[in-house]
């Protein structure tokens, strides 16, 4: 028969480890508190670090022409010649297209008989009229009659007058059968063949051009960038086959595009030698704000 421990001998024993924790526990809130530097975390009572200066955003931009022309004939006609391929570069006022100008050069010499015509009438005009006129002065004949002289005199002026006009369009006219380049540039397409028909009313589209001395770097700034770009603040460019160069910003437009929050900052590049092509890419860095700036 087993023998049982004694009531009050357990009792003290559950006071007693009831005291052991308490102790433990006051212990425990009275330790100081420890530094945790050496795991990476600092204390709350450090001072805040100071912020990084904020690098300059790199953006990307391409490389544009600085005009694109689609030439269109002023007057129709069948092609009788195209003196241009595409990728020839020539020089402002070459010959590109020639539209047949038989047709012109008869309405010129045309206009040039009417005018001779006329010349001749107003020649004879005159001469009566001041003939008139010394009669009138004379009152060697009446009125009326030198006023008639007078009307005709001055309709032959008008005559010449129109004939003048007509003669100078029928000249234009010859001059417009050949199309020729507008400026320096770079032909990038040819729409039109010998014996095709070139019409002025819809326009034909008969070569596409590009201007080739000087381009336009197209960048997108983020609005966030708005007081980092200027008319005249340089810039750091760099293109894919590693040429770096500092121009300067020629143009901003000032309107932001509000589906990508981004304005056009542009820069005009000199290319007199041919160094660049239309159409490439390049990454390109603001400059940084300056101290006072970020005051």
């Amino acid at each position: 028969m087993r023998r049982t421990m004694p009531r009050r001998f357990v009792l003290f024993a559950c006071l007693g480890l009831c005291l052991s924790g308490c102790r433990t526990d006051t212990a425990k809130a009275h330790l100081p508190a420890v530094e945790t530097r050496g795991n990476g975390v600092e204390p709350p009572s450090s001072p805040a670090r100071s912020a990084a200066p904020e690098a300059a955003p790199v953006l990307s931009g391409t490389l544009e022409p600085h005009r694109r022309s689609t030439l269109m004939p002023r007057v129709g006609g069948p092609v009788v010649k195209v003196h241009v391929r595409e990728g020839d570069v020539v020089k402002r006022g070459a010959l590109l297209v020639s539209i047949d100008p038989e047709q012109y050069v008869l309405g010129l010499r045309q206009a040039e008989v009417a005018s001779s015509r006329a010349k001749v009438e107003l020649a004879a005009a005159k001469r009566e009229y001041e003939r008139q006129k010394d009669l009138l002065a004379r009152a060697a004949v009446p009125r009326s009659q030198f006023e008639a002289v007078e009307t005709r005199y001055q309709g032959a002026l008008v005559s010449m007058q129109a004939a003048e006009v007509t003669l100078a369009q029928a000249r234009k006219a010859q001059r417009d059968a050949s199309i020729r380049a507008p400026y320096t540039g770079a032909v990038t397409r040819k729409h039109v063949s010998e014996g095709d028909m070139a019409s002025s009313m819809p326009p034909t589209a008969l070569i596409t051009m590009e201007e080739t001395e000087t381009l336009d770097l197209r960048v997108q700034v983020p609005a966030a960038y708005l007081d980092r770009a200027h008319a005249g603040d340089p810039i750091l460019v760099r293109l894919a086959s590693g040429k770096e160069f500092s121009p300067r910003i020629s143009r901003v437009v000032p309107t932001i595009n509000p589906g990508t929050r981004t304005f056009a900052v542009i820069v005009e590049i000199d290319n007199a030698q041919g160094n660049y092509r239309a159409g490439l890419f390049a990454e390109v860095r603001l400059t940084p704000p300056s101290a006072e700036a970020r005051q």
